[in-house]
Parts: C-alpha cells; structure tokens; sequence
C-alpha cells in the first residue's frame, strides 16, 4: 500500500493541477488545497477522512488543516494537528510542522518554534529507508523552513527569515527531478517577502515574479494572488 500511495503522492507534487473528479478523495482535497479552494478541500476532507486507509487518513489530516489555517480558523486546525491517531512517523512529523504553523497564525512565535525545533529533532532521526518515507522527509523539511521563516518575521527579524529560507537554495533531492513546483514557487515568495522586509525591492520582485509565474503555471492561485500583491506593493 505505501508503494501506490508514495507514486500518486510523488506524482501531484510534481503536477498539483493534474487530478480528475475520478481521483481518490484524498487527491481532489489535495488539489483542491493547493488551488485556494479552501471550503471544498476542507468538505472533501471531512467526508473521507474516516473512510480512508491510514496513510491516505493523514494526507487527508494535513489538508484539513491546512485548509483550515487558510480560513483562519488556526484553533480548529490545532485540534487537527494535535491528534495522534497518524501511524507513520513522517506524517506525525508533518503535523508537528503544521501545528507550529497555527501558532504563527495565533501570533505565538515562541510556542511555534518550540514546535519547530520538535519537528527538526524528529526529522533527524526519521527513517528514509523507503520512498515514502524519503518524499515525506524532504517535504517536511522545506515546509518547516517555510514555518521557520514566518516564524522569524514574526518576532520582526527579517535577517533570520532570509537565512530560515535560505537553507532551501541547494537542489532537490533526485527523486524529485526537476519539478515540485508549488514548493519552488511558495519558496520564492518567501524569499520574496523577506527581501522585501529588508527592503531589498529589486531582488524582491525578481523572486515574487519567479512565484507568480510558477504558480500561475500550475492552477495555485494562492501563491499567485500573494505573489501579485507584493508585487504591486512594491511597485514605485
């Protein structure tokens, strides 16, 4: 079961836009999520997340609340994140990254990066001895980078967002390719939001023009809308 689950999973980070209404319930939350309609993931989520095998449960788990925080309902997407009904240890450890992403968004900068230094210990010592496992790693580690930026804009020290967010300038890993695009244009607008804190305007827009284009390329209008009005924000 983790073989054909790790093979679609791998498959939507590389082409989130690319999921029919046939897909597993799981996907279309998941596409859904991704394209910024929050109130049909989060319907999808809640329909078969009791109805699904356990790894397909968590994915489900994880788009809840993710849909959940977009809609600014962060305590509910705690309760989400908290719980301790996920099996596989690198999805628990995506719940961690996801609950240190509901206190950024309750303003707690403190209780947030004690989630994520929790999340980056687990992370250490978490097996990648499958693919699963090796996918679910690397996407934990960028989305805690992404948390660990905010986190730094949060507490107003825009220098630590911009080295938050630059330990994800190396390459991704082979199994990725080339490609994982909703997480190379999420990983521009931060660094673009971060430049623009430190009012470095140019470089700034050259990375929210890199988002915009990115995510406009694959359906993720959240990114895009962002990534929009940063841009004209810094606009002279």
């Amino acid at each position: 079961m983790t073989e054909p689950f790790a093979a679609r999973l791998l498959a939507l980070l590389e082409r989130p836009d690319a999921a029919g209404s046939d897909e597993p319930g799981w996907v279309r939350a998941f596409t859904a999520c991704a394209a910024g309609r929050f109130s049909d993931a989060l319907a999808l989520g809640q329909r078969f997340i009791l109805e699904c095998a356990p790894l397909e449960s968590a994915q489900l788990r994880l788009t809840v609340g993710s849909a959940l925080r977009q809609l600014g309902r962060h305590r509910d997407a705690e309760r989400v994140d908290l719980s301790d009904v996920v099996e596989h240890p690198l999805q628990r450890i995506h719940l961690v990254v996801s609950a240190a992403a509901d206190a950024v968004g309750r303003h707690d900068a403190l209780g947030a990066a004690a989630r994520i230094e929790q999340a980056r210990a687990a992370l250490a010592a978490a097996p990648t001895a499958d693919e699963l496992s090796a996918i679910e790693r690397e996407r934990a580690r960028i989305r805690a980078a992404w948390v660990a930026t905010e986190i730094a804009l949060l507490a107003g020290r825009p220098t630590a967002a911009l080295e938050a967010i630059a330990v994800l300038d190396g390459p991704l890993p082979a199994f990725a390719g080339p490609a994982w695009p909703r997480h190379r244009a999420k990983t521009a607008l931060f660094r673009g939001v971060v430049l623009a804190e430190l009012g470095e305007r140019s470089e700034a827009g050259r990375a929210l023009a890199d988002a915009a284009s990115i995510a406009e390329s694959i359906g993720a209008q959240p990114i895009l809308d962002v990534a929009t009005r940063m841009r004209a924000q810094l606009a002279p």
